[in-house]
């Protein structure tokens, strides 16, 4: 048994993978094995991933139907055999301390049963930096809405990831509602070191370009009517104000596509839904502008990346 196992789902990113399985192996914490779960890729990942298989016993490659990455980090999840359950995406990158630094503050943690997860540096066209990762406070649920926290940076207890599914039926947001019912039942932990690398760019699916925000308001639409005493742990203000930002989201996307009637409707949703915002100012001045001004000049305000 392996003290980490570590999932690493794909699809068609086999110009990505080369660095990421390579920050696996590049680890300063050796005790290990990784998991490729392919979601039916159709580009040459799994000739490319045989080649490490080949190499180094402990990586292990298996084939699945295109299901989308919940079912393949469910799988992944099934066939692992470590103490400890790691994610890692297939544009994402580990830095050579992550299991090491995990694995320090676990022997020292109290609670072996719970989610840990640390800090990631972000890459955006070839600037670097480290996130302003805010802490921990007492409510992990107003926590992971506010903070979305990629899967990379995560590590769990095997006992507690059996006990979950990630949601297949939403392709975004599905890591957030996981942590949030993980962290219904179990304590969570951040441990304030950088061990993880986020690539940004174009092919990510939280982006505006890939307009996630709608399919982010229909998957915690479903969670809330199926969970609802997890979503109702959200303090009332923060689930206001990310309902808000959803919305606002919607009419960024909409200003960027031309859509103006579209774009006025979100905006309207998104200022009712928490009238005393910190962007409401801006998100007034954007509706005066909507009103009455061309859409270029409206989509010179908004950053439609």
């Amino acid at each position: 048994m392996p003290k980490f196992s570590i999932i690493l789902p794909t699809y068609n990113r086999a110009d990505f993978l080369g660095e990421t399985i390579d920050s696996v192996i590049n680890q300063q914490f050796i005790d290990w094995e990784l998991l490729i779960i392919d979601d039916g890729s159709t580009d040459n990942s799994k000739e490319f991933c045989q080649d490490y298989v080949n190499k180094d016993p402990r990586i292990k490659y298996h084939y699945q139907e295109n299901q989308e990455r919940s079912a393949a980090r469910n799988n992944g999840i099934g066939l692992a055999t470590g103490e400890y359950i790691c994610f890692l995406d297939s544009d994402d990158l580990m830095l050579s301390n992550h299991l090491e630094v995990l694995n320090r503050f676990i022997e020292k943690c109290e609670s072996k049963e719970a989610l840990f997860f640390t800090n990631c540096t972000i890459s955006n066209q070839s600037v670097e930096e480290n996130s302003k990762t805010p802490q921990l406070g007492s409510n992990p649920f107003d926590y992971f809405i506010s903070n979305p926290v990629i899967p990379t940076r995560v590590c769990l207890s095997s006992i507690i990831a059996r006990k979950y599914q990630f949601r297949e039926d939403s392709i975004i947001s599905e890591d957030m509602m996981y942590w949030m019912e993980v962290s219904y039942e179990h304590p969570v932990f951040q441990i304030n070191e950088f061990t993880v690398f986020y690539r940004v760019h174009e092919g990510n699916s939280v982006s505006l370009k890939n307009n996630h925000y709608p399919k982010m308001l229909r998957a915690l639409t479903r969670f809330k009517n199926e969970k609802p005493h997890i979503l109702n742990k959200l303090s009332p203000k923060v689930r206001k104000q990310a309902f808000s930002q959803i919305q606002y989201g919607i009419s960024r996307y909409n200003i960027c596509t031309g859509n103006r009637g579209r774009a006025i409707i979100h905006l309207i949703a998104a200022i009712i839904k928490k009238p005393i915002h910190f962007q409401n100012r801006h998100r007034v001045l954007l509706m005066f502008t909507l009103l009455f001004r061309s859409m270029t000049k409206v989509q010179s305000i908004v950053n439609c990346k």
